[in-house]
């Protein structure tokens, strides 16, 4: 049998009112869209007026119409949902409108363009020659970088060609003044941004090898004519095809020199060889560096101001001894008993009196004192709230801008170094590669051409550029000296440590301070190591040292296993 046809379900209906549902939701969908793509639209224009002008929004509507197809296509769907992340720092309104007016999306060299870094660093120039508190604290920080300067020690096999290179380095150092010029650089980063030097011949230096450094300004390294498309170039730095500068342009004077007009746009090309330019830089693409007290700038300028309203306020009330009030009208009776009308004073007039003399005021006069209000109680809490945020931009404690410590204790005052001292190893490996090893590798090459002045095997230039070598600085110890004696002293028992290491924490070499220490007791350098042996290790190692055999510990038998 066959089964029967099955009936067919009849067309159902669409009714007017489910139409115009349909009809409402695709107009609502169309409206999203819409209101979507307004407001990028809007938030494009507003970027695009605020960082390039409104001339050039046109040179965006292919941009716009990209857009709003990418809109249009994540959104689709019945039931089309947008994304409602975000970030609160992003968005504009009346509250923080006018504190991000300034912020801008241009590149580091950009930003950092020619004109800025002028007005930058003449003012940063400004305030550190007349605040003391900038001043005071360029020099600490310049002095403890540097320290007495840094010295040169050799790590070849040959002990003797090191102690030769080492004291012919240092008679070069003390004829040209290393330490000195590495202060000024310091000095000149810090207030500028940045510090050049010159690898120059200088015939005036007495000593054999004539290399010279000399420091010029960073007014001096500019374009001579600056120009549009100059292609690898940015502010008198050539640059190679991967960032690398080839060269540099120096101006043969200052351009705020008297005479400058005689010798206006008038630049050598200096090799990069032969140019150091220290800075420090903090974004991608960076060729040229801003003062690094860029922050701090107007905080050091209300410092001064503060104090300057406080003087001026203190000295105001200090001029006006007394003050004389007076009732207008006021009556006395004189010696024959008739009533007179005491003589008005005018407002804001003044009289003279004799000092520490007794004075009999008319009736109806009354005298008080003027009573000061400056400085007030706050006057030293503030100097010292802005003295921490100026710290905190030049990376000191807020005692090494006071130049007081009477808040802190030992331990809170040295705690308080330790940031800054951290601060100054960094620049030390810093300007290790980027000054000391080009010095150095510069005086290689110019001692060798001196007949007989190096050791043999660093006469080639070659075995010059790769001899080993490191740098030693004065060193930077914080806490209790008995507990570092201690600490030092356990670690050198222990093998943790040794002393040419702990001589070059100190930045000196510790053959010549042993040497140095024999001679005063009188004794040899092996007789003064043996004694220090002797002094820091265990029996056992004492012994390993004087060669003889350790001696084994004793074994018991039990008296049960004896024959």
């Amino acid at each position: 049998m066959s089964k029967p046809a099955a009936k067919r379900r009849p067309p159902s209906r669409v009714t007017a009112s489910a139409i115009d549902a349909l009809v409402a939701r695709y107009r609502q969908r169309i409206q999203a869209r819409d209101d979507a793509y307004a407001r990028e639209e809007s938030d494009l224009r507003e970027i695009v007026a605020r960082n390039v002008g409104p001339a050039a929004y046109e040179r965006f509507e292919p941009i716009l119409g990209r857009q709003r197809r990418e809109l249009l296509n994540l959104m689709p769907g019945e039931n089309p949902r947008r994304l409602s992340a975000r970030y609160d720092s992003a968005q504009t309104n009346d509250d923080n409108r006018l504190h991000w007016a300034a912020a801008d999306s241009l590149a580091a060299d950009a930003a950092n363009n020619p004109a800025v870094r002028a007005v930058l660093r003449n003012r940063a120039r400004y305030e550190i020659a007349n605040n003391c508190y900038a001043s005071g604290v360029g020099h600490t920080l310049a002095n403890d970088f540097v320290g007495t300067g840094p010295r040169l020690n050799l790590l070849t096999p040959d002990e003797l060609t090191n102690d030769r290179v080492e004291a012919l380095f240092t008679e070069w150092s003390r004829a040209v003044n290393l330490a000195r010029i590495l202060r000024v650089m310091r000095h000149a980063r810090r207030a500028d941004g940045e510090a050049f030097a010159l690898l120059v011949n200088n015939p005036g230096i007495a000593h054999p090898v004539k290399l010279g450094v000399r420091l010029v300004e960073a007014d001096q390294v500019r374009t001579a004519f600056p120009g549009y498309n100059q292609v690898g170039r940015t502010d008198g730095i050539h640059l190679d095809p991967y960032g690398n500068p080839v060269a540099y342009e120096i101006l043969r004077a200052h351009p705020g020199e008297i005479d400058y007009a005689g010798q206006i746009f008038m630049a050598d090309l200096w090799p990069a060889r032969l140019v150091i330019h220290w800075f420090r830089p903090t974004r991608p693409g960076q060729h040229r560096g801003v003062t690094e007290i860029l922050p701090a700038l107007p905080l050091y300028a209300t410092l001064r101001r503060y104090t300057q309203a406080t003087l001026d306020a203190a000295e105001a009330a200090a001029d006006m001894a007394v003050l004389l009030h007076t009732q207008s009208g006021a009556e006395f009776q004189d010696d024959d008993g008739q009533t007179q009308a005491a003589e008005a004073a005018g407002a804001f007039s003044t009289v003279p009196f004799a000092s520490r003399m007794f004075v009999a005021l008319p009736q109806g006069y009354d005298a008080t004192q003027f009573q000061p209000t400056q400085p007030t109680q706050s006057y030293r809490d503030f100097k010292r709230e802005v003295a921490s945020e100026i710290g905190r931009a030049e990376n000191v404690s807020r005692n090494v801008v006071l130049l007081d410590s009477s808040d802190s204790n030992f331990a809170s005052g040295q705690l308080d170094h330790r940031v800054t001292y951290r601060n100054h190893d960094i620049d030390r490996a810093d300007a290790d590669g980027e000054i000391l090893d080009r010095i150095f590798a510069a005086w290689l090459d110019e001692a060798a051409l001196i007949s007989g002045y190096l050791p043999q095997a660093l006469r080639t230039t070659t075995a010059a550029r790769t001899v080993p070598h490191e740098w030693h600085w004065d060193s930077n110890e914080l806490g209790d000296p008995v507990k570092l004696a201690n600490a030092k002293a356990s670690n050198l028992a222990s093998g943790l440590t040794s002393l040419p290491v702990e001589w070059a924490r100190k930045g000196q070499d510790w053959k010549r301070q042993l040497e140095i220490a024999a001679r005063g007791y009188g004794i040899t350098v092996p007789e003064l190591q043996a004694l220090i042996v002797g002094q820091t290790f265990s029996g056992a190692v004492k012994a390993a040292a004087a060669g003889e055999a350790t001696p084994k510990p004793e074994t018991t038998t039990p008296a049960g296993d004896q024959p």
